[in-house]
């Protein structure tokens, strides 16, 4: 009975309070604006599984296992927020370069090509 009241009472402070039946308390601390505008949910999604695996890990073994899956994890949660944070930063150059190997290697067939139909 203990345990089900303790679900009940996490799964109600999950819930959305603007619809639930449990009123928002009132806001004492300001709305900080964070940098940061869109991240990528499979990123954080992974990230969470394996920070979560790897300390299930550690727990069981008593340490021996799981520090790659916690390591990874917290890496993939950072990457999320560096790509998120720095997107603008990173995307566009690498779309520039994607672009100009692309185009060096079509050039490279259609010259291939082109010296094979001569001969």
């Amino acid at each position: 009975m203990k345990y089900l009241l303790s679900l009940l009472l996490l799964l109600a402070g999950c819930a959305e309070t603007t619809r639930g039946w449990l009123s928002s308390p009132p806001s004492i601390v300001p709305e900080i604006t964070s940098p940061v505008t869109s991240c990528s949910p499979m990123l954080g999604w992974l990230g969470g599984i394996c920070t979560l695996g790897g300390m299930a890990l550690l727990v069981i073994t008593g340490g021996k296992m799981g520090w790659r899956p916690l390591i990874g994890g917290i890496l993939f949660v950072i990457l999320n927020y560096a790509l998120a944070l720095y997107a603008s930063w990173f995307f566009l150059p690498v779309v520039i370069a994607t672009g100009a190997i692309s185009l060096a290697w079509a050039g490279k067939i259609v010259m291939d090509i082109y010296k094979e139909k001569k001969q």
